[in-house]
């Protein structure tokens, strides 16, 4: 029988992010990785000092929606 899946989380890129992501790639890797956070106001990357970027958002979002601050 097939494994069941089950979405955690759905991250929406628009051209501009996507290039963003890959001009800072290196500044933001740990072992090559990185750790992007997805809230109610968009994606963010986070930097290996705990610092926090903007990346973007591709939609609007509900102005109500805000539970993550930055």
């Amino acid at each position: 029988m097939a494994k069941r899946f089950e979405v955690m989380a759905v991250a929406e890129f628009t051209q501009d992010m996507a290039e963003t992501l890959q001009t800072v790639f290196t500044a933001y890797a740990v072992e090559g990785i990185v750790r992007l956070e997805v809230t109610t106001h968009g994606i963010w990357l986070v930097h290996p000092g705990g610092s926090r970027q903007f990346l973007g958002a591709a939609r609007v979002f509900e102005l109500e929606s805000n539970s993550v601050q930055h």
